[in-house]
This record gives C-alpha cells, structure tokens and sequence, in this order.
C-alpha cells in the first residue's frame, strides 16, 4: 500500500513523456517514472538485485546466511549488504535501539520459525553484538537475526538514485518514495479515510524522500502513543527517512521529539486520533506550499494511488 501519495506523475519534460511502469517486488508495489523505458528497467533490475541480496524471506540472500551463522562463524558478504548494514547499525544508534537492526530474533526467529521462545528472542535484540570487520559480519550469539525490513526499501531507493543517475526521477516502492530533478505535488494520506483522499498537499518539493509509517491493516509496529495514527518523514537519504519513520511511530511523543532534535535535515509531519497535524518548521524547507483540501471533500481517484 502506497500511503503517501504522488501527485501529477505525467508531466511535460522538453518535448517527451515521462514513461511510467508498476511492478510488484519486495512484497509490495512499485512505481518507477524516468525518463526513458530503459531507465524503468534498469530501476527495476536495480531492486530485484538488492531484494536477492537483503530478503531474509530467500534462503540464498546475504541476510538469511547471516542469521543462519549467528554465533558459529562469520559470513562474507556483498559491498551491497555490508552498506545496508552499516547504515541500520547507524539508525539503530541514532534511536538508542528503538530500531534495531538485530530485530529478527523476534520477528523471525520467534513470531514467523518458532525456533526461539519470546523471552529469549527479546534477550537477543541488540545492535552492539553485531560486529563488522571489512566485508565481513558476525552475530555473536545463536538464535540472533538481522531483520533489515524497517530500513530496506529506502536504501534500496537511495542505491536506485545513484545508479539511475537520470535528470529527473521517480520511484516508490511501498510506502517509501524518492523524486528528484523537479518540482511534485505531494499529497500525504488521510489515514482514516479509507481510500485514496489526501490529508494534506505538499507543493514545490524536488529532491527528496519520503516515507510514512502506521498501522493500518498490518499490526507490525509496536507503538506507545496511542493518539498518534500516522508519521512521515521527509529527508534527502531515503534510507534514514525509511527507518526514522517507522522508529518514530513507536516512539513516545517526547523520544519523537528528542530523536528529531539530533537528525539534521529531517522533516516530519505527525497525524493524531483526533484529526490534528503537527509538523517540524523544516517541512517550509523543503516545501514552497502546505495545502489542507476542504473538508470532507473527496479526491478524484486518478490524482491519489493506494
């Protein structure tokens, strides 16, 4: 599910359409807009191989060799996995373990194998036990597990970027998205609408990530505001947009504010039960126009994607 919105996608570039492409990849949806067919491809190509790499769902993946090593041996791995890695390890610190990269104890281990008892795989979770030497990664104790979903699909954004190397651009996969090269219409969902209606616009952003996080269908996150419904973050680095909104979203409102205090360039528009928005003074930054629709009214489904 796509829950923030890309707005006005074909647009006039000189004397060409943008050529625009869905695939389904990483357990969810992608949209990839560039300038030429070959790009997309390339873009897609581009996920599929980070996917391989960083899927603890494929058995042949970078991270599920990890975690089957966990406290018998190291495990060479790709430039690729040890980036991704290095830059959860990053987040994990920045949030004091509230992300943690060695999550999957619990949620692979634990929630989806049964191979460990929950008590045990909580015991587990702990980012210091993770140690690098060069392309090299072991998990010191048994039963521990890398889980890079809260981090993955921005990195992976962040790499698509970078390779792509086109003038302009737009990818997203899930509910992570980065544009850059000109000017988009962003519409943030209306987590309670149901659909595809837009709880605010944002005008005249280039160059930049974004992502939401909340618990709509799948109750994955474990949060402890129960007034907050929705948090999105917008950054130049996907793969800190991506991780800091979904650590966010489990914070409490005054580790959210402390966490945004140390992250430079990060914006943040939060949504509550009650229908009211707060948003860091950073998002002006970044936006030349916050738009709130009337009321109630309803958007024309051909300008908001689920």
């Amino acid at each position: 599910m796509i829950l923030v919105t890309i707005l006005l996608s074909f647009i006039l570039v000189g004397n060409s359409f943008s050529i625009h492409r869905v695939f389904y990849i990483m357990g969810t949806y992608a949209v990839i807009e560039l300038p030429e067919e070959k790009e997309v491809y390339r873009a897609y190509r581009t996920l599929k191989e980070i996917e391989i790499l960083l899927s603890d769902y494929l058995d042949g993946s970078d991270i599920s060799r990890i975690n089957r090593m966990a406290g018998t041996r190291q495990v060479e791995v790709s430039d690729i996995t040890i980036e991704a890695i290095r830059k959860a390890i990053e987040v994990s610190e920045i949030t004091g373990g509230v992300f943690d990269v060695t999550v999957g104890s619990l949620t692979i281990n634990h929630n989806r194998l049964g191979k460990i008892t929950q008590e045990r795989a909580m015991e587990l979770v702990d980012y210091r036990k993770v140690l690098l030497s060069g392309n090299r990664i072991f998990l010191k104790e048994k039963g521990m597990a890398l889980d890079l979903g809260g981090i993955g699909k921005g990195f992976a954004l962040d790499v698509v970027r970078r390779k792509i190397g086109t003038r302009w651009g737009f990818v997203s996969v899930g509910g992570d998205m980065v544009f850059w090269g000109r000017e988009r219409v962003i519409g943030i969902r209306d987590p309670e609408s149901g659909g595809g209606r837009a709880i605010l616009y944002l005008s005249g952003g280039k160059d930049l990530c974004i992502s939401t996080s909340g618990n709509y269908h799948r109750k994955h996150i474990t949060k402890r505001d129960p007034d907050l419904l929705q948090v999105t973050v917008i950054h130049p680095k996907c793969y800190l947009a991506d991780s800091l909104a979904t650590a966010l979203f489990s914070m409490t409102l005054k580790e959210r504010r402390h966490t945004v205090r140390k992250v430079r360039g990060i914006a943040v528009v939060e949504v509550y039960r009650d229908r009211s928005i707060w948003m860091t003074p950073s998002v002006f930054k970044y936006f030349s126009l916050v738009h709130f629709p009337d009321k109630g009214k309803e958007e024309d489904d051909e300008t908001v994607s689920q």
